[in-house]
């Protein structure tokens, strides 16, 4: 249910929060969820009951013009135009049209290939692989908090016995409380580090595959996206605040130990510090991550088709490039004994191959 709960979120990412799309979306939430436990009390698994529920309930084009709301960036008129059936309307003498859609599509200029040899990404892989993004963004980004802070609780009970308990019989169980606790963080940060690429691996074909997404999707996924960015503005700038901020503290404690000579109070400090830097990176990376989850869906930047394929025609030509060069260095060494000389082999040859990759991803780029 979680999936179909975060794809309703995506449906309605770009809709006015009003209190008739609000209920609307609360009703169809219910229809949905009746339908889901429906299907799954026939036996279905639960991968075919999300498909089925969102292929009959998913149009919310359909929906919204039944209830005459439009999306927040659209005009109605500009929605009427953009919709199905008006497309199909205007496509009645399009027969070349259909033609050319039939070879290859062209999403925003995105995608630009045969469908043949691609592979169709449904929507409900493409929600799976968005909720499990999101889930491993927060895993990898509270490892990253916890190896941050994992000295916290160390420099806080050395300074305590150092500073007020001053029990010398007690500082070998102090510092060793600390030192249990630190190793206890990284070792929850490690679990949480495995568990979030675990989470990841069934879905890096995603990054290296060259696939085709529904453009009615597409367009939801790109609303979404839109709305989310928002959020990942606010989140990387209070993360850099939060940066900057960090050692406001330590200066002002550094002016207050000159005239008190409590060097506890740095300390305290430094902790803080650490804390402020570690939300900070959780802000960072969480973020970051989520972002570059809808830019691997929509196949941008990095993720493009052009660099797939190149990614690609390099990883072939690495597989038979460099075993080529390690024997031509050891024939070359071996037979001149110049071993003083032949390791100019290596920066030659990764010249050569850098030159090798910009030939590709020039020739891709005009193919």
């Amino acid at each position: 249910m979680e999936i179909l709960i975060n794809y309703l979120d995506n449906m309605f990412a770009n809709y006015p929060q009003t209190p008739e799309v609000m209920r609307a979306k609360d009703d169809l939430a219910e229809i949905m969820e009746d339908k889901y436990n429906e299907l799954m009390e026939e036996g279905r698994t639960e991968n075919e009951a999300i498909g089925i529920v969102i292929s009959e309930f998913g149009n919310i084009r359909e929906l919204a013009q039944e209830l005459g709301i439009y999306p927040s960036s659209a005009s109605a008129a500009q929605f009427s135009k953009d919709s199905p059936e008006q497309e199909d309307g205007n496509r009645e003498d399009g027969t070349e049209e259909r033609q050319e859609d039939e070879k290859g599509f062209d999403y925003g200029g995105r995608h630009n290939h045969s469908q043949k040899n691609i592979r169709q990404l449904s929507a409900i892989e493409a929600e799976e692989y968005l909720f499990a993004a999101k889930q491993s963004s927060v895993m990898l980004a509270a490892g990253v908090f916890l190896c941050v802070c994992s000295p916290v609780f160390l420099l806080l009970f050395a300074g305590m016995q150092y500073y007020y308990f001053m029990f010398p019989a007690l500082e070998g169980i102090v510092q060793g409380i600390g030192v249990v606790l630190l190793l206890f963080m990284v070792a929850c940060a490690v679990a949480l580090f495995i568990r979030s690429g675990m989470k990841m691996e069934p879905y890096e074909y995603l990054k290296t595959e060259c696939f085709m997404l529904d453009e009615d999707y597409e367009r939801e996924f790109c609303q979404a996206r839109e709305s989310l960015r928002k959020k990942y503005y606010t989140k990387i700038t209070a993360g850099v605040i939060l940066c900057i901020f960090s050692v406001v503290p330590l200066l002002i404690s550094a002016i207050i130990t000159e005239y008190d000579n409590h060097d506890f109070y740095v300390l305290l400090c430094v902790i803080f510090l650490l804390v402020m830097i570690g939300t900070a990176v959780f802000l960072f990376v969480s973020s970051n991550m989520e972002m570059e989850s809808y830019q691997v869906i929509l196949q941008e930047k990095e993720y493009s088709v052009k660099n797939k394929k190149k990614q690609k025609a390099e990883n072939l030509i690495s597989s038979i490039y460099w075993p080529a060069v390690v024997c031509l260095y050891l024939a070359v060494s071996f037979i001149t004994g110049g071993w003083q000389y032949t390791w100019l082999i290596w920066p030659l040859s990764a010249a050569a191959f850098d030159f090798i990759c910009n030939i590709i991803g020039t020739k891709i780029k005009e193919s």
